[in-house]
């Protein structure tokens, strides 16, 4: 996959494409992508678009989703495969070449940079989002410790 591809869709993705910032809430609320469909790819109705495959975790999948519904919008000229298959596997397949983006829920280990170094492969972590965990209680709760 060409890295310049790659960085243009990245790009796009923190850039909103310049509009408006895309509200991205709505898609963890949504029904998550569960089916998993091994050893399929988009069928192009166009010999001359350019498959992009993406592979990983479920958690950031619906995320994903909307990114590509939103980039597909304003370039027909890509087409995307999204498999929803675990953050492992989307760092494996990467490894093994057989994805051109690997979705992950967690930072890449120094294990698995280490492997990419062995295997002479070039990557670019992008930091999506992040999340947290906050108690929050009540100040009428009769419960003290």
């Amino acid at each position: 996959m060409n890295k310049l591809l790659l960085l243009l869709f990245a790009v796009f993705i923190f850039s909103c494409d310049g509009t408006n910032t895309l509200n991205l809430s709505s898609a963890v609320k949504e029904k998550p992508v569960t089916e998993v469909k091994k050893d399929t790819l988009y069928k192009t109705k166009n010999p001359n678009q350019i498959n992009i495959s993406i592979t990983g975790s479920t958690t950031v999948a619906p995320v994903m989703e909307k990114l590509i519904s939103r980039f597909e919008k304003k370039n027909k000229l890509y087409t995307f495969h999204l498999e929803a298959s675990g953050s492992q596997s989307g760092i494996e397949t990467l490894k093994s070449q057989d994805t051109d983006i690997a979705m992950t829920s967690a930072i890449m280990n120094e294990n698995h940079k280490f492997d990419f170094h062995n295997k002479k492969l070039d990557f670019v972590e992008l930091y999506l989002g992040g999340d947290a965990l906050a108690i929050i209680v009540n100040v009428n709760n009769k419960v003290r410790g």
